[in-house]
């Protein structure tokens, strides 16, 4: 009898806990960051957002009011992805010198993020290996890609995670990575010989399958690429097509608003001054999306793009601080041409420029032209700022955006990816919002176009 009210109370216990999980709607996320001058981790994803102080011991912990779903977490500059189910408790361990390297996770919930984690570092390695796996013969190529795949699997098999649904969704999602890959073989080679299984396993795929499109962010890639694929070959079969007329076209032909508003934001980051179909796209989307948060936001970059045209007056800032000393404002530098060049030091691409960018300003020394970089660092990469420099042994006038990236002059110019270039003329008008970079022979061309004193 003693055993049964044991096993009685024991049942009752756990159909309490039962009840209990299903009526929290947060989850617990804490941890040890170590190596980082970062003051927060900062939790995004599916229009949740929330920032997490990091105090002076490197710890963090809060309550976070979120659905189940993936989401990523940023320490500084690094990004990495992770799982929330409602009833998590989960323990991060991160040492930012090595970030994804080092990552560990503790506690409720913690085996479905250190396979993402795993996964991460899995896909990381094999970037090489992708890179050589894209130049096999199909036969091959499929093999190998395949033989990815199961190692995807044995590793999600290996963590042996109880959430089923965690499971199937991550089966799913390494099914898509497989897809999205064997996409861009059949872009890359134009291989006529795969052409049969490309319309088995990619064409047979409901491109309008919202569920699933909001899942899976393979999917949603292989999306992208599927548009692209159809609205280039409509304007190859037929060159009088207008691109943006047939992309509109086609994607107001999708039922899912979702996808649909999705795929026109995507069309919204052509709207600018180099481009001469940006009022009629304009007028499109706000006919056609169905976001009205968004269309609010498109209405005023919209107005400022309209701003950033040929021969307006440049936005302007004052007081950078100057690399060689004392500050720096746009004002100083009337007089000449300015060719801006807006980078930061975590930014490959920008640091990829730099060789180009010494010999662009090498071969105009002593023309009416000044080079002009700025960085939007954060005020913990100010030394690094200072080392790239004299490292890279970088010309020009160095400036420093005061530690604020979303300073005033990087908002008038709607500065959302870097590196971004700009040419101003003498009288501090612009010549070219969205100018060309040092690495394009395109920029040769636009300055050996203007009078150079």
């Amino acid at each position: 009898m003693k055993k049964l009210i044991i096993a009685l109370a024991f049942i009752t216990l756990l159909s309490c806990k039962e009840e209990v999980s299903k009526n929290v709607d947060y989850a617990l996320f804490s941890g040890t960051v170590t190596n980082s001058d970062a003051k927060t981790v900062n939790i995004t994803g599916n229009g949740f957002s929330q920032k997490i102080d990091i105090d002076e011991d490197g710890k963090f912990s809060d309550t976070l009011r979120l659905s189940d779903g993936k989401y990523s977490f940023t320490v500084g500059p690094e990004l990495s992805a992770l799982y929330f189910d409602q009833g998590d408790d989960i323990n991060l361990t991160i040492d930012t010198k090595l970030f994804d390297e080092s990552i560990v996770y503790t506690g409720i919930g913690s085996e479905k993020n250190n396979y993402l984690a795993q996964l991460y570092l899995l896909e990381e390695k094999s970037e090489t290996y992708f890179g050589d796996i894209f130049k096999m013969k199909p036969e091959d190529f499929k093999k190998n890609l395949n033989t990815y795949k199961e190692s995807c699997n044995s590793l999600l098999k290996g963590y042996k995670i109880e959430n089923s649904s965690f499971v199937e969704m991550a089966k799913s999602e390494n099914n898509y990575f497989y897809l999205y890959n064997l996409q861009r073989y059949i872009l890359r080679n134009d291989s006529e010989s795969f052409a049969d299984s490309y319309a088995d396993e990619i064409t047979s795929l409901d491109l309008d399958d919202e569920q699933t499109y909001k899942k899976s962010d393979y999917f949603k890639q292989i999306l992208a690429m599927s548009v692209h694929s159809k609205v280039m070959k409509a304007i190859l079969d037929d060159k009088t097509l207008s691109e943006d007329k047939v992309f509109i076209d086609y994607v107001s032909e999708f039922k899912s608003d979702i996808i649909k508003d999705d795929l026109f934001k995507m069309l919204s980051r052509k709207i600018n001054t180099n481009n001469k179909n940006s009022e009629f796209i304009y007028n499109q989307l706000m006919a056609l999306l169905t976001d009205s948060e968004f269309k609010e936001e498109l209405k005023v970059s919209y107005k400022k793009t309209n701003k950033l045209v040929k021969g307006k007056e440049s936005p302007s800032f004052k007081d950078y601080e100057n690399y060689k000393g004392g500050t720096t404002s746009l004002a100083e530098l009337k007089g000449k041409y300015v060719y801006i060049d807006i980078w930061a030091t975590w930014c490959g691409p920008c640091v990829r420029e730099f060789p180009a960018l010494k010999e662009i300003e090498h071969k105009y020394r002593g023309k009416n032209i000044e080079f002009l970089s700025i960085s939007i660092d954060s005020d913990n990469a100010h030394d690094k700022w200072r080392e790239m420099i004299k490292d890279n042994e970088l010309r020009g006038v160095q400036l420093y955006a005061n530690g604020n990236p979303q300073a005033e002059f990087l908002d008038d110019y709607m500065v959302n990816s870097i590196p971004r270039f700009v040419l101003l003329d003498p009288e501090g008008k612009i010549v070219n919002a969205y100018a060309p970079r040092p690495s394009s022979g395109k920029l040769e061309e636009l300055f050996d176009s203007l009078e150079f004193m």
